[in-house]
């Protein structure tokens, strides 16, 4: 016998149990505030029970056109549970896919800033982005980030800001990656450097710095200790090296300001060789002459 939207709503009230509508249709009651239809069939041999929601949400006629509506996918041969869990599935899938570039931005950083010993890397990555990155395509679904979106947020700085563009548009490439491995978009990356975007920006250019010239070949006295090696090598051909100290040599000699600091070192050889004087001129800051003590002697 066919329900009636009054009966149902007495059986609701005051009946638990199970009561045929037709054609597989069954209101299920297990108390006055649990409730609902379900549908009856057989599938490769096995009873299945698909719920076509509470009474509380689904009347008596939106339960029999939801009924025959998955009668009709039987028909097609469809199973109608498993093509409910298939869009499931499909829904969280479009959902995950629908996760912006901030994000993802944000995932990768989770899992990666653990592995960057250096703090001021860990600060930049995420600053960055959200400087120069998050204003152009941050809040957009990180699937829809074409080489056009890249390109707006590396030109305005290529130019002036070429080393910033480059980390930038190498975290942008780390976090796409990251997003296709998850699934959360296909196809290549747009900002990949070579064979892409190499062509399609400007050659980087050459830096300005300019370095200091390089010093002679001839010893110099430029410097102190330049001119302490002069003053041995000099020696070594005088007298054959250092000699027995008469008075301390000064070994090390470092230019500071105008004057000179030194350090007296003993310096403890055979006895029948002579050590060099070493005059220091602090004014200057530079080591001034230096005579053999044979040579003054004689």
């Amino acid at each position: 016998m066919p329900l009636t939207s009054k009966r149902v709503a007495k059986l609701v009230r005051h009946s638990p149990g199970r009561f045929h509508d037709g054609h597989g249709l069954y209101l299920q009651v297990v108390n006055r505030n649990s409730a609902s239809w379900i549908l009856r069939y057989v599938r490769a041999g096995k009873e299945r029970m698909l719920g076509l929601g509470p009474t509380h949400t689904v009347g008596l006629a939106e339960a029999r056109i939801r009924a025959r509506a998955a009668r009709l996918q039987l028909l097609d041969g469809i199973d109608p549970i498993e093509d409910r869990k298939a869009k499931k599935i499909a829904a969280r899938v479009a959902a995950a896919k629908s996760m912006t570039f901030e994000q993802c931005a944000k995932g990768y950083y989770d899992q990666h800033a653990s592995k960057w010993k250096s703090a001021r890397t860990r600060a930049q990555f995420l600053t960055s982005l959200a400087q120069h990155a998050y204003p152009v395509f941050g809040s957009l679904p990180v699937a829809a980030i074409d080489t056009g979106l890249v390109l707006q947020v590396l030109e305005p700085m290529w130019a002036e800001r070429t080393d910033l563009a480059q980390r930038v548009r190498t975290r942008i490439a780390n976090v796409l990656d990251w997003a296709s491995v998850r699934g959360y978009r296909s196809g290549d990356n747009p900002a990949r450097w070579k064979g892409h975007l190499a062509e399609a920006l400007p050659a980087r250019p050459k830096s300005k710095t300019k370095h200091h010239p390089a010093l002679p070949a001839t010893p110099s006295f430029s410097s102190a200790g330049k001119g302490l090696a002069y003053r041995r090598w000099q020696c070594r051909r005088c007298c054959g090296g250092w000699g027995a100290a008469t008075s301390p040599p000064t070994a090390f000699a470092r230019v500071f300001g105008r004057g000179v600091m030194s350090r007296p070192v003993t310096r403890i050889t055979s006895s029948n060789r002579r050590s060099p004087t070493l005059s220091l001129a602090p004014s200057s800051g530079l080591i001034a002459a230096a005579t053999c003590s044979r040579n003054a002697a004689a």
